[in-house]
């Protein structure tokens, strides 16, 4: 197995953190967040956000050592490099359920995901020996996981904050790049194709599903620091499915600028994380970044990524078409598009089709009714023929239909 860039970097440890003490304890650290996941696997973890464990925490330090490149290292202290490489670890912390007692009355995902960021600050603080962490350590360990979000203002930490064990610590700057490097995780790596259970993001808003699938469009990010920018470097379809050969030129050009809408939304997103910022690295000079670029690259997708960027695509057809029949079609691909992702799943994973799995196909098309009804139907009484065809699939037997497809 090739060698990952943390992996290629652990013989120059030596100068990034010349005291054995420090490194070592970096190594703890590790093994201790890897402890909080498995001693809380036993409680039902959030499954509609992407990945914050133990693979996106070793990317997050690749992104570390690939942002502050060679010799830029040098010019933050010893501390200073533990504090940013150890925060990699920790700022996550927040996204494990049962982490605290309270967590065992059924704390919602969307909190958990809303408010990890002060959930992980709160936990470091008050159990950071269960973290490897010392006490005179924690504090800025927290403030390093609250201000990892974009949505606390960069300008609200702490600028530098006095250590007697390692001098002064510029926390802004850490939290500034640690955010980044969080934020530069959005390549197919933070959905590995093993947990890329699309299946099951039918069942979750469109905005979290979004995220899943964005991270299989990315193929990489290239950062060049002489140029002080960031490529993100995107997967575009080579083809669209058989289906859509049929199509008009027109629709078929519509449905091209829909993925490029979406590819823009993922660079502007980046570029709004990183002008958050790039003032914060600008004025310490030592690796700063001012703006992010896109490349398409037409490659062939596989069928499941496909179907389900073919799924999205229809959702943006289903609330800005006019045309009623042509709304009817989509509702119907749509359907087809669930059935076939789960039915790719349970092939792949088991042979056996039980009720549980029929009862989620049919949760989730009960909810893009639903979601027809309140988003389109309301503003669009004329359509009498998508009406019908509403009625007409919550009529008929579902579960029984579900169940002879998959």
């Amino acid at each position: 197995m090739p060698l990952s860039f943390r992996d290629k970097e652990k013989e120059d440890w030596n100068w990034l953190l010349g005291d054995a003490d420090l490194s070592s304890r970096l190594e703890i650290i590790r093994d201790r967040v890897k402890l909080i996941e498995k001693s809380c696997s036993v409680y039902p973890q959030p499954c509609w956000f992407t990945p914050h464990g133990e693979e996106h925490n070793k990317e997050v330090e690749d992104l570390i050592h690939r942002l502050i490149p060679g010799d830029k290292y040098k010019q933050l202290t010893e501390g200073e490099r533990f504090f940013l490489l150890a925060s990699a670890w920790l700022h996550d912390l927040g996204m494990i359920r049962g982490i605290f007692p309270e967590d065992d009355n059924g704390i919602d995902d969307k909190i958990i995901r809303g408010e990890h960021h002060i959930r992980a600050e709160k936990f470091i603080v008050n159990d950071f020996t269960r973290c490897g962490v010392e006490e005179c350590e924690a504090s800025i360990f927290g403030l390093l996981a609250r201000f990892h979000r974009r949505r606390c203002p960069i300008s609200d930490c702490p600028d530098r904050i006095p250590l007697n064990k390692y001098g002064t610590i510029r926390v802004r700057l850490l939290a500034s790049y640690l955010r980044l490097a969080d934020s530069l995780h959005i390549d197919q790596t933070r959905t590995p194709a093993d947990q890329y259970a699309i299946s099951l993001a039918y069942d979750i808003p469109n905005s979290e599903k979004l995220y899943w699938i964005r991270s299989r469009v990315v193929i990489g990010i290239e950062i060049d620091e002489e140029k002080h920018e960031f490529t993100i470097c995107f997967k575009h379809p080579a083809s669209f499915p058989d289906r859509m050969k049929k199509v008009n030129f027109e629709e078929h050009h519509y449905r091209d600028s829909i993925l490029k809408h979406i590819y823009k939304s993922i660079t502007d997103d980046l570029k709004i994380e990183l002008n958050s910022i790039k003032d914060v690295l600008i004025k310490e000079g030592i690796a700063y970044y001012i703006d992010v670029q896109q490349e398409d690259h037409k490659v062939e997708l596989d069928k499941l990524l496909q179907r389900d960027m073919d799924t999205i695509i229809n959702y943006y057809f289903l609330f800005n078409n006019p045309s009623s029949s042509y709304l009817s079609s989509i509702v119907l691909h749509t359907i087809e598009g669930i059935l076939g992702s789960y039915g790719h799943k349970c092939c792949n994973a088991s042979e056996k089709i039980n009720i549980e799995s029929s009862g989620i196909v049919l949760k989730v098309i009960e909810n893009l009714l639903k979601e027809i009804e309140n988003s389109v139907l309301k503003t669009r009484r004329c359509h009498t023929g998508l009406r019908d065809l509403i009625d007409k699939i919550k009529n008929a037997d579902i579960l029984k239909i579900v169940m002879n497809i998959i």
